[in-house]
């Protein structure tokens, strides 16, 4: 009998920060997981490990336990802009795949390159936002090319300017340019 006890593990202590209150901790969520700027999202169809190390990311929180993964996980995804540096259809379902569905939804700023020689927005192209049904902003924004080649987003700065917003509201979508009273600020 005693060696049945010794079996089951003992209880793990609460976490003082789970017995806050709710609206505590969501300021708390709040406050670590939504970045100033955005979530850059790049493509890494790689299977081998990176070389570089990576440092730690505003979600390293919602890795500690379950509890605290459900609770920080929608603020992460509903109230950061995530930043394609490659706007493909594929990309956008792509990542989206990789976050799965609840995730997805939780989405609601997305903000997207398009290139000097296409310098319009296509139907197709918003119909790849379908992963997002939330989707509330999307920012697009001219990706220069330079000398020929594409800029290597790793080191330059942000865009010079955003090209359009398109808004998905009660009384239908549309493509507006950039209001006076956006409230992202594009460098």
């Amino acid at each position: 009998m005693s060696d049945t006890k010794s079996l089951i593990p003992a209880p793990t202590p609460t976490c003082p920060l789970l017995v806050l209150p709710p609206e505590i901790r969501n300021r708390i969520w709040t406050l670590a997981v939504v970045d100033v700027e955005e979530v850059i999202i790049r493509c890494n169809r790689s299977r081998e490990p990176s070389d570089k190390h990576l440092s730690p990311t505003t979600m390293s929180l919602a890795s500690t336990c379950r509890r605290i993964y459900r609770e920080v996980t929608p603020f992460y995804y509903s109230e950061n802009l995530f930043h394609f540096h490659h706007g493909t259809i594929g990309i956008l379902r792509e990542f989206a795949a990789a976050i799965g569905p609840a995730n997805a939804k939780s989405i609601t700023a997305v903000e997207i390159p398009i290139y000097p020689h296409i310098m319009h927005i296509s139907r197709r192209q918003l119909e790849g936002l379908w992963p997002f049904p939330n989707l509330k902003t999307l920012v697009y924004y001219e990706k220069p090319e330079i000398y020929g080649h594409y800029r290597d987003e790793l080191h330059l700065p942000r865009p010079s300017h955003t090209v359009a917003v398109f808004r998905k509201s009660r009384t239908g979508d549309r493509v507006e340019q950039l209001p006076s009273w956006y409230d992202f600020v594009i460098m």
